[in-house]
């Protein structure tokens, strides 16, 4: 939820996530009259949070957090995706040939989906051929 939350901020159109209108920071903490595009009761069964301050709260602090840190985590920007088990599954058979040396691992407390081994750079060297 924060990395996304923080697109816009990493990307450097806007300062703070609240600065950008139609994003999820700003329902989660003013949520629309209608037409919500957060289930807000799936989203803090998810959380384990039993109130919708709670949930506010929780998101400002981890938001908090990642921009006080401001730096790159892998897990999250190396990887073709993050989830449960199942979900990566799903996204590997989809990738369908593109997907076939592809591993889920377990990383840091994360599940991810990621290309084996180290890619071109360390069979090359890091060297152009000429």
């Amino acid at each position: 939820m924060t990395y996304i939350d923080l697109n816009m901020v990493r990307a450097r159109v806007v300062r703070h996530p609240c600065d950008w209108e139609v994003c999820g920071y700003n329902e989660v903490q003013n949520p629309w009259p209608r037409k919500r595009v957060i289930d807000f009761e799936a989203l803090m069964r998810l959380l384990n949070v039993d109130s919708h301050q709670t949930l506010v709260d929780l998101q400002n602090r981890l938001l908090q957090n990642e921009i006080s840190e401001s730096k790159r985590n892998p897990i999250w920007t190396q990887s073709v995706a993050v989830g449960d088990r199942e979900y990566l599954e799903g996204i590997k058979r989809n990738l369908g040939s593109r997907g076939t040396y592809r591993q889920v691992n377990n990383e840091a407390g994360f599940r991810i989906l990621r290309e084996p081994g180290h890619g071109y750079h360390a069979i090359s060297g890091g060297k152009l051929r000429d």
